[in-house]
This record gives structure tokens, C-alpha cells and sequence, in this order.
């Protein structure tokens, strides 16, 4: 059984209340937290070794994309290199 909010009409049709929107605060503010004060989460709850390993982890993931954007920008460049001098493959 799922939790949270049950249906108006006690049956498993959907039809669930409506919640009223926080008046204060914009859509964005309510699920974009700044950056930093997500990262300042992240540390409080996981520590700074943990908070070092994320970076590591994250960094290693942006060095491969970057890797695998550059080889696909490379044999794209040759494609169209060879196709410019006639050589189709």
C-alpha cells in the first residue's frame, strides 16, 4: 500500500486533495536550494571523508563524459574531413 495522501473518496482512483502552494516561497526556491547550501548538507550528512569521495567519484564521471564528447567530436571531425575531400567511407 503506498503511502502519503489517501484519495478523497477512499478509493484507489487518484482523486487526491489539493494541497495549497507555500505562499512565501517561488516553485523554483522550493526545489532548487542553493548549490552551496546543498553541498553544506551534503557534508553535515555525510562527513568530509565522505564529502572527498563524492568529489572524486564526480570528478572521475565528468573526466570520462568529457573524454567520451572529445572522441565522438574527433571521429566526427574525420568523418567530415574525409567526406570534404571525397573520401566517403
Amino acid at each position: 500500500m503506498p503511502s502519503g495522501p489517501s484519495p478523497i473518496d477512499g478509493s484507489s482512483s487518484g482523486h487526491y486533495p489539493i494541497q495549497e502552494p507555500n505562499k512565501n516561497v517561488t516553485p523554483f526556491q522550493e526545489t532548487h536550494a542553493s548549490s552551496s547550501q546543498s553541498f553544506s548538507d551534503f557534508k553535515t550528512f555525510f562527513g568530509e571523508e565522505g564529502y572527498k569521495k563524492f568529489q572524486s567519484i564526480l570528478g572521475t564521471m565528468i573526466n570520462n563524459r568529457m573524454n567520451i564528447e572529445r572522441r565522438k567530436m574527433k571521429e566526427a571531425t574525420e568523418k567530415l574531413k574525409n567526406a570534404l575531400s571525397g573520401r566517403d567511407e
